[in-house]
This record gives C-alpha cells, sequence and structure tokens, in this order.
C-alpha cells in the first residue's frame, strides 16, 4: 500500500524574472502553484504610493500624459508555448549530460534568454 504524501502549503517571494523557471519546475514536478494576483484597489493604492497619479482637465489631455509617459516594450518574437518548449528542451539536455552546467549557470542562460526575447 503506497503512503499518501503530505501536503505543505508555502509562499514564496520570488523576483519577477524568477517566476518562469519556478512555474516550469512546479509542471515538472507535479505541483500546484497559486499565485496571488492583486486586486485592483492594491494596484490603485501602490500607483498613489509610487506617484503614478495623473491631473487633467480633459479626456484628451489624460491621454496624452499617458502616451507621454508609456513605456512599452517590443512584442516578444516567439509565442509562450515556444518558450517553454525551449527551456523543457535545455533542461532535458542538462539531466542528460549533453550541457552540464550547475543549477546557477543554466538559471542564469535562461533568464538571460528570456530577457533577449522581451
Amino acid at each position: 500500500m503506497q503512503a499518501t504524501p503530505t501536503i505543505e502549503n508555502v509562499t514564496l517571494s520570488l523576483p519577477n524574472d524568477d517566476i518562469a523557471v519556478l512555474c516550469l519546475l512546479s509542471k515538472r514536478m507535479g505541483w500546484k502553484v497559486k499565485m496571488h494576483r492583486k486586486s485592483g484597489l492594491e494596484k490603485a493604492l501602490e500607483d498613489v504610493a509610487a506617484g503614478r497619479v495623473y491631473e487633467a482637465v480633459s479626456f484628451e489631455e489624460l491621454i496624452d500624459q499617458l502616451e507621454a509617459s508609456s513605456t512599452t516594450p517590443p512584442p516578444c518574437q516567439y509565442t509562450e508555448e515556444e518558450v517553454v518548449q525551449r527551456v523543457l528542451q535545455a533542461t532535458a539536455d542538462v539531466d542528460a549530460g549533453r550541457n552540464l552546467m550547475t543549477h546557477e549557470e543554466f538559471k542564469k542562460q535562461v533568464h538571460s534568454w528570456l530577457n533577449s526575447q522581451i
């Protein structure tokens, strides 16, 4: 008879860059990941605290202010599925000994590649 594993809930605070690696690892290990999404009120309070509040006398003036402050990154050339497949392939290569590197080196390589796609 197989013993039922004990399930423990864990809360992690991670840099945004590490979230993709955590999601891939959790998928591979069969773990469930729940991410706390901030409510609109939490986001609004952070905006006020950071000074991201605009005052305008008209809608057009507000749009002009928002466009002037916008820093939209260029779109990624790969789909999310392609990114996941490339990371999983790199993980499989490491596991098979085809690309021996430490975990930290692998993590840096993944971060570097993901950042180059943004």
